[in-house]
């Protein structure tokens, strides 16, 4: 008997050695894709608002929190809520900067990250946003699944993606097709019960300047999309370029200051605000 318990024992040992050893090679060999995590705050929204993008939606993600009051709702807007912190609780970036953001409410901004190479490369690549209407789907709309899936409070959605810079920058013409298809089987298959709107590409600012067809993916969207395409470039250039980072401080030349990120977001959300009202 007590050899049978032995053994016992040593089998119990060994299979917990085994799961342990397990989980520690899937944690070494497993990326972590998400260094955003999305969580509800339990309240009744009627209407939720998720952007998905690049560069421009991360910077826009980390201010918006100036124009909340102390329980979360963004000024000057109806029910839009809105809780945003950033620590270093699962990721730091390469150089040891906070990079786990955390969201809740009704406004959710979707991306991977700026300062880690591979989130970089997997956040501006066009496969992002990839939908077969089938399945296969790429990491911003599993992302996008991910938060209308945790956040059963809120009604009825909208999704605004502002995707698409690097490709207009690199060979606009040969992926516009790309986004038209995967933006209708957004429509179609991914979001049926949503409205999705998609914003034009800021090409007026220096680093499309020697890019002959960098408006082919707006073109395109426009075309496809009349009632879904929001054109931005008339109020993007009354705030170009004076309102582009100062150049004495950071050599930037595509990326807007905080204050026109914000004023970009806050007029996207009060003209689909109103478009909801007027159905």
């Amino acid at each position: 008997m007590t050899d049978r318990k032995g053994r016992q024992t040593k089998i119990r040992r060994r299979l917990i050695s085994c799961v342990l050893a397990f989980v520690l090679t899937v944690s070494a060999v497993l990326p972590v894709n998400a260094m955003t995590l999305y969580e509800s705050d339990w309240t009744y929204h009627k209407e939720g608002y998720i952007f998905v993008g690049e560069s421009h939606v991360y910077l826009s993600a980390a201010v918006m929190n100036s124009r909340t009051d102390a329980d979360g709702y963004v000024e000057g807007l109806k029910d839009v809520r809105y809780f945003y912190r950033n620590d270093s609780s699962i990721s730091q970036d390469q150089y040891g900067n906070p990079n786990t953001m955390y969201m809740k409410g009704n406004l959710f901004f979707v991306y991977e990250g700026l300062n880690i190479p591979s989130e970089r490369n997997t956040q501006l690549n066009k496969n992002y946003i990839y939908s077969d209407g089938n399945g296969a789907m790429g990491r911003g709309v599993e992302k996008i699944h991910e938060i209308i899936n945790s956040n059963l409070n809120i009604e009825h959605w909208n999704i605004i993606s502002y995707q698409g810079a690097l490709e207009a920058h690199a060979r606009s013409s040969a992926v516009c097709g790309d986004y038209v298809a995967s933006y209708q089987n957004w429509i179609t298959y991914e979001f049926p019960e949503a409205d999705c709107y998609f914003l034009s590409i800021a090409t007026m600012t220096g680093w499309y300047d020697n890019i002959a067809d960098a408006d082919a993916i707006n073109n395109a969207l426009a075309a496809a999309f009349p009632d879904q395409y929001l054109d931005y470039t008339a109020f993007l250039c009354a705030r170009y370029p004076q309102g582009m980072r100062d150049p004495s401080l950071k050599t930037d030349n595509i990326h807007w200051n905080d204050e026109t990120n914000i004023a970009l977001i806050m007029d996207v959300l009060q003209s689909i605000q109103k478009n909801n009202n007027e159905k």
